[in-house]
């Protein structure tokens, strides 16, 4: 990240980290190796990112309260 990271998680198995930023991007990274996987970007700083209870979505809200969903 280029700015300071607001929330952190694990997916339900263990093996990704999602991580939400002021510099409006999730990231997601593989666990063992620290390898960033996927990006996705929102409009605005990302306040908090969540996996859905399957692990198979990520949801992320910013500042001005937009939810997104990610595959």
């Amino acid at each position: 990240h280029d700015n300071q990271i607001n929330h952190i998680i694990l997916n339900p198995a263990g093996t990704l980290l999602a991580s939400a930023s002021d510099d409006h991007t999730v990231r997601l990274w593989q666990v063992g190796t620290g390898i960033e996987v996927s990006r996705y970007e929102h409009s605005d700083d990302i306040w908090r990112v969540e996996f859905s209870v399957d692990g198979c979505f990520i949801f992320s809200t910013d500042i001005d309260g937009e939810i997104l969903q990610w595959e």
